[in-house]
């Protein structure tokens, strides 16, 4: 059973799915996609009654001027190839921003995405939308994008955590390195006190010797 449901469904019919116990949209598959037809490709085939021509035209005549001049002069040139028809085409579908161009040869509807394809700036996915182009901005671990045509952009959380992961790991390595020549110098601080304060002793003994020596030899 199908509805009709404009509003979900963006104008597409839906079918009531019993399984799910939702209706379920029917894209037109020439035109849109999405859960509620909310897309519309990039190309689309030129709908019946997008080619929409004056013509004037008359079954019979008279032999007579006035028949003669209508046909010389107002029934109009033959179409000799495909651009000739542009006048007379438009994309009359219900999403905005779409063009007549020419594609392998037939008309087709493009839309905006197509037309500019760095409406996006080359850092998101750009969408038909019924109102117009939309950008879906490409986010990632390390960096991500935003703004209407995500042209703002703004480092992620992975690139923060990195970043303070290595500032730990470098202000972690300072540290021990710090205490590592802390360390060194007490043990270098320590021998020269030691070897300052056997001299010393050393220098003291020698002494006494030499004054022993020389009261020794003054009695003698």
């Amino acid at each position: 059973m199908k509805y009709k449901k404009f509003a979900q469904c963006n104008g597409a019919p839906c079918s009531f799915n019993a399984t799910l116990g939702e209706c379920q949209c029917d894209c037109n598959e020439d035109l849109t996609y999405g859960s509620s037809c909310q897309y519309g490709f990039n190309e689309t085939n030129v709908k019946l009654g997008s080619i929409i021509a004056d013509g004037v035209a008359q079954y019979r005549y008279h032999n007579n001027e006035s028949q003669i001049n209508f046909l010389n002069e107002q029934l109009g040139s033959k179409l000799e190839n495909l651009t000739d028809l542009r006048p007379y085409i438009s994309c009359n579908i219900d999403f905005s921003h779409y063009l007549a161009e020419i594609s392998q040869g037939r008309w087709l509807c493009v839309g905006f995405c197509l037309s500019d394809p760095d409406y996006c700036n080359q850092h998101g996915e750009c969408l038909n939308e019924k109102s117009g182009p939309v950008c879906q901005c490409y986010e990632s671990f390390l960096k991500s994008y935003h703004g209407p045509q995500c042209d703002l952009f703004h480092w992620g959380a992975g690139f923060y955590a990195i970043l303070f992961g290595c500032l730990s790991a470098g202000l972690l390595l300072l540290i021990i390195i710090v205490i590592v020549i802390v360390d060194i110098l007490e043990i270098c601080w320590f021998d020269f006190q030691e070897d300052k304060l056997e001299c010393t002793v050393w220098k003291t003994m020698c002494l006494c010797q030499m004054k022993s020596a020389l009261e020794h030899f003054g009695r003698a």
